[in-house]
Order: C-alpha cells, then structure tokens, then sequence
C-alpha cells in the first residue's frame, strides 16, 4: 500500500478525483490496490475543500475522530457481548 500510494496519487492528480473514487469503491471487493485508489481520490477530494494550510489539521483531525469512534464501537461491542448478547457473535 505504501509503494502504490505516490504513484496512485500521481493519477489522482492527473485524471481528477470523482472517477478514481467510484472505481475504487466499485472494486473494493477484488484487489486492495484498486480500493486504495478510492480512499486516494476520497482524501484528495476532502483535501480539496480546505486551504493548504490547514490541510494537516483536517486529516489529524479526520484520523483522531476516526480512532475515537473505533475505539468507543470497541468499548460498545464489548460491553454489549459481555452482559447482554453473548451468543450474538455466533450470529
């Protein structure tokens, strides 16, 4: 993935973001690389929307906030299998 990102990224930038995005989520279940494609040009679109300079605080942002709800879906899914659905994991 981090051999494939400069050279995807390249043809983000070349080719614009929106086709690269739907391929990459149309071909999110065959190869990884493709869907790579599509969080590239999603990133880039979102990177888009902001000024250069404040383009490292978005995606810190966007990353904490992320690793947050995991983390807190986590704490969720734990508490929910420990004391009230055991057997939903069977499900």
């Amino acid at each position: 993935m981090i051999v494939a990102s400069t050279p995807i990224g390249k043809t983000v930038d070349k080719i614009g973001r929106k086709i690269p995005m739907v391929l990459g989520f149309l071909s999110l279940a065959q190869l990884h690389q493709r869907a790579h494609v599509g969080m590239s040009s999603a990133t880039a679109l979102s990177a888009g929307l902001v000024l250069a300079v404040n383009k490292g605080k978005v995606v810190g942002l966007r990353n904490f906030v992320g690793y947050v709800v995991i983390g807190l879906g986590m704490l969720l899914g734990n508490y929910l299998y420990v004391n009230l659905i055991p057997q939903a994991l069977f499900y």
